[in-house]
This record gives structure tokens, C-alpha cells and sequence, in this order.
């Protein structure tokens, strides 16, 4: 599924995209134009289907106070709106800044996210990178019913395999969160 620059792909045996639509439409402005993507799934697993709720973003770019305001607000706008659905979301995608500290400097302008924790908080902490620019920008932002079934998060640095992959596929590697039944 894609809509404008924003790509939710599933293994398409085990998943049923069940909906998808853009959300907080009228906060465009601090989205940089590309409002959140959120795509509603069935994962069919051992004969058992579950309701997923997958939301991706793109957030504003760039270290200036504008754009790290941008950012808060944004991160705000998707916080009121996650503590309106019920079950089991995901919200995926390029956040643009650190969960410990902002890429403009000082703290992270990310909220506390009431009944959901960050996937990526530890390898950002480890001093991992999820882009070539060495920081770690990329987040999974997870409610507390996945959590019991998170198992692992991983970074693809492509660099070595793939040294064009910055120019012909992205400046940013690919995570992985890996979750069982």
C-alpha cells in the first residue's frame, strides 16, 4: 500500500489490509505535508486473526527550532489520536529525531506515549545508527499488548552490501521488529 511517499508492505498470505487512510489531515503544516499513513490489517496466524492497526510517518527533516517544534507537535497530534483507538497499534516510520536527545540539540521532543513504549529506545542508547547520517531517527513506537510479543529489534546497516544503497535506495536502513504469535 502507498500513499504519496509512505509504504506499509505485508507478507500477504498471513495479512489482510483491511483499510487504510491519511489521519490528522488538518495538521499538514507541522507533518511537512505527509500526514500519517494508517492502515488497518488482519495478521492471520496458526488460524487465529488478529486486529493490527499500523500507522506510518514521515516527520519534518532538518535540525532548526522550527523544525523541532514541527516535530513536538506532530508528536502530540499522534499521541491524542493513538489514545483513541483500542488494540494493538504500531507507529512506524522516519521520526527525524532521537528519543533521548534531539538531533537540533537538548531534549527529545517526543511526549510520553501513554500505554505504548519505543522499540528502538535501546539501540539508540547503544549508540546505534539507523541512517547514514549516523543518527538514530527511525522509530516503532508499539502498544503495550504487543510488547509481550515483541521479541527482537534489529538495524540493517546496507552500507557494506550495498555502498550505492544511499544514492539508488535510501539514506536510511532498514528495522526490523521481529514479534511471534
Amino acid at each position: 500500500i502507498t500513499v504519496g511517499d509512505l509504504t506499509v508492505s505485508t507478507a500477504a498470505r498471513a495479512v489482510t489490509v483491511t483499510g487504510a487512510r491519511l489521519i490528522l489531515t488538518s495538521a499538514q503544516q507541522d507533518f511537512a505535508g505527509r500526514p500519517p499513513l494508517e492502515v488497518t490489517l488482519e495478521v492471520s496466524i496458526n488460524r487465529r486473526v488478529t486486529p493490527l492497526t499500523v500507522i506510518v510517518v514521515h516527520l519534518k527533516a532538518s535540525s532548526g527550532v522550527d523544525d523541532k517544534a514541527r516535530r513536538a507537535r506532530s508528536a502530540v497530534a499522534l499521541a491524542q489520536h493513538l489514545s483513541t483507538l483500542r488494540g494493538s497499534v504500531m507507529i512506524v516510520g522516519d521520526w527525524n529525531d532521537g528519543l533521548t536527545r534531539s538531533i537540533s540539540g537538548g531534549l527529545s521532543p517526543f511526549p510520553e506515549f501513554e500505554g505504548a513504549e519505543w522499540l528502538t529506545l535501546g539501540l539508540e542508547q547503544r549508540g546505534e545508527a539507523s541512517s547514514v547520517f549516523g543518527s538514530f531517527i527511525d522509530h516503532a513506537l508499539v502498544t503495550k499488548d504487543l510488547i509481550d510479543r515483541h521479541r527482537s529489534t534489529t538495524v540493517h546497516d546496507l552500507r557494506a552490501a550495498r555502498p550505492d544503497a544511499r544514492t539508488t535506495t535510501s539514506d536510511h536502513f532498514p528495522v526490523l521488529h521481529v514479534f511471534t504469535p
